[in-house]
């Protein structure tokens, strides 16, 4: 099974969306700052969280609850906006931004150890920025934005800022 959580107004072929509001897309109507989620133990392949992350208000609780409801091996695929993105507070819904270091609490030993605020883990597979093409040359920063993240975060995020981040998780049972 694919469950695309907040699927809005599209959801991804073949999924079962979860949205909290009933629509098209919507095959579960569920809040999902509610738990547990209404999806059955170990019974889910992949996660697609799409622009909702950044609305809900325990991001380690709906963690621990994707962890619960996915198979071990299961990908999660999270989008969400750039802690320095321009687009990041015209939402008023919108409850924080991410950097490429977000999620280490469930994918650091160490960060899972000293602070033992979760034991979802999860191993991280990819991080990806991502910014609206404005000039011929955004897609060479990019590119080496990409490869430098480290960097980037430490020197360059305000005065060059990108609009999302993208990372694929891999659930560990």
């Amino acid at each position: 099974m694919i469950l695309d959580l907040g699927c809005g107004k599209s959801k991804f072929p073949n999924a079962v969306g979860i949205d909290i509001m009933d629509g098209p897309c919507t095959d579960i109507v569920h809040d999902l700052n509610v738990f547990p989620y209404p999806v059955e133990t170990n019974s889910v392949e992949c996660v697609i969280c799409n622009d909702i992350i950044e609305h809900l208000d325990n991001i380690i609780k709906v963690m621990g609850e994707i962890h619960r409801v996915c198979k071990n091996n299961a990908n999660i695929y999270i989008r969400c906006p750039y802690c320095s993105g321009r687009q990041l507070w015209c939402d008023i819904t919108h409850r924080r931004g991410m950097q490429s270091n977000s999620f280490d609490h469930f994918t650091s030993k160490y960060c899972r150890e000293r602070y033992g605020y979760t034991t979802a883990r999860y191993n991280l597979v990819s991080v990806r920025l991502e910014r609206e093409m404005y000039h011929w040359y955004d897609k060479l920063i990019l590119k080496w934005i990409n490869k430098n993240i480290s960097l980037y975060e430490t020197r360059l995020m305000y005065i060059y800022p990108v609009d999302t981040i993208h990372y694929i998780l891999k659930v560990i049972k």
